[in-house]
């Protein structure tokens, strides 16, 4: 995994956690997580 969308992913699941969600792999992470990883280069903001 490209780190720039490693680090996106665990930005994801961080904010998950912080809102008191539990970041299980549904559909709705992994939807996030394909819009992260198929997103052009210059779109995928860093961490």
């Amino acid at each position: 995994m490209p780190t720039l969308v490693h680090r996106r992913v665990v930005s994801i699941v961080e904010a998950r956690l912080v809102d008191g969600t539990l970041p299980v792999l549904d559909q709705d992470l992994r939807r996030d997580v394909d819009s992260e990883a198929s997103a052009p280069a210059h779109f995928i903001k860093a961490s």
